[in-house]
């Protein structure tokens, strides 16, 4: 390989990585949890997630965070967030929120929720993420 096209590959290598790290959560995010991160944010363990961003909510230590929306939540500071769902959930001011799971995780009140997710984790309940 050419040294132009080694520094043109190291380039793309570092813009990819740092895009990927700057993507927000959307409003799927919490209906896209896999059962193990739902339990872990749910019972406010680590030991059960398969993310650094779910280690982070799990155990409020913004430290195991990938995404800055992940240090929002964790830490309850606005803002660090993004998207309109990290806003809600770490403020816990339902106005930021688009949407019922949204409503449900920054209330506490799992009426609001739609999905398994977002009830488990209104409510604590890790049985819900079954």
């Amino acid at each position: 390989m050419k040294k132009s096209q080694y520094i043109l590959f190291l380039l793309f290598l570092f813009i990819s990585h740092f895009t990927l790290w700057a993507i927000d959560w959307n409003d799927r995010y919490l209906s896209n949890l896999s059962t193990a991160d739902c339990k872990g944010i749910a019972s406010k363990e680590k030991s059960w997630c398969s993310t650094n961003d779910c280690k982070g909510i799990a155990s409020r230590d913004r430290s195991w965070c990938d995404s800055d929306d992940c240090k929002g939540v964790a830490s309850g500071i606005r803002s660090f967030c993004s998207s309109n769902l990290c806003k809600a959930w770490a403020s816990r001011d339902r106005s930021w929120c688009n949407d019922n799971d949204c409503r449900g995780v920054a209330s506490g009140e799992k009426s609001w929720c739609d999905s398994k997710q977002c009830k488990a984790i209104a409510s604590g309940d890790k049985s819900w993420c079954d």
